[in-house]
């Protein structure tokens, strides 16, 4: 009961504490996730996440049998204790960076039977200005493993991303879940290949 409540503290104060003005000298990202048919129980995501690296920087981390440890800011995609924001198991996502060039490296999973899945490398980069909240788009994610009516990857030998512009949809989620951050402030800044 006790991590029940830590962690709960945690998020709050996580969420609490995301804001950004126009004298920050850090930027806020906004991007949501979610899965191509088929993927949404695969292993590949399970309890999955995606890390955003500063460019320059190798994706640097390690496993150990219990997971995949740091490689830059997590972004949680798929986990049993988390709620959805929309369908396909969408999650809109808010994060305070550093101002200066990024890139989403790759999701790595929850190992099961001490076996690491992960995508490809996804280099799937962006930009953060200092003070404005930047929209990366929303990032549809699948494998060929798992996906239905796909027959070949557009990220590597395994890996499929859709990235389009939801930001309608997002946006609001936005507005919703994190009220202290301005749609003034946000910048479309959809990341590309």
């Amino acid at each position: 009961m006790r991590v029940l409540i830590v962690l709960m503290l945690v998020l709050v104060s996580g969420c609490a504490g995301l804001k950004v003005d126009e004298t920050s000298d850090d930027g806020i990202v906004v991007v949501s996730t979610s899965f191509v048919a088929g993927c949404d129980e695969s292993p590949y995501f399970k309890n999955g996440t995606l890390y955003a690296v500063e460019a320059g920087k190798q994706a640097k981390g390690f496993n150990i049998p219990i997971g995949h440890v740091g490689g830059g800011m997590p972004f949680l995609v798929k986990s049993a204790l988390m709620s959805t924001d929309f369908e396909q198991g969408g999650k809109v996502h808010a994060k305070k960076l550093p101002a200066g060039k990024h890139y989403f490296s790759a999701i790595h999973a929850t190992p099961r039977s001490f076996t690491h899945n992960s995508t490809d490398p996804l280099n799937l980069f962006f930009t953060i200005k200092p003070g404005k909240i930047h929209y990366l788009g929303s990032l549809k994610f699948g494998v060929l493993e798992c996906a239905t009516n796909i027959k070949k990857p557009n990220v590597g030998s395994k890996t499929i991303v859709y990235i389009s512009d939801k930001s309608e949809r997002d946006l609001e989620i936005m507005s919703t879940k994190w009220k202290n951050l301005s749609r003034e402030l946000v910048q479309k800044t959809i990341v590309r290949k």
